[in-house]
């Protein structure tokens, strides 16, 4: 996420949940830790398939921030 300039917006603590989208397996809960330049990681190992990705952050000078998004995970990338 980054502002009308570029840069990177300080999302404060957040929270990911990792779920497949049918059957209610495999979910994992991650928080993601903020690196020097701005960008925000933690390491995930997961099966191909399709999975679906909640990322939250409560505190951010513009309030709460959700964002969902649906991925697939083929030959383990």
């Amino acid at each position: 996420i980054v502002d009308g300039a570029g840069h990177p917006v300080d999302l404060g603590d957040v929270k990911v949940l990792i779920n497949r989208p049918v059957g209610g397996h495999d979910d994992q809960s991650l928080t993601l830790a903020r690196k020097a330049d701005g960008t925000y990681e933690a390491p995930l190992v997961l099966p191909d398939g399709a999975w679906d990705a909640t990322v939250t952050a409560a505190k951010t000078s513009l309030g709460p921030f959700e964002l969902v998004r649906r991925f697939f995970v083929e030959n383990g990338k």
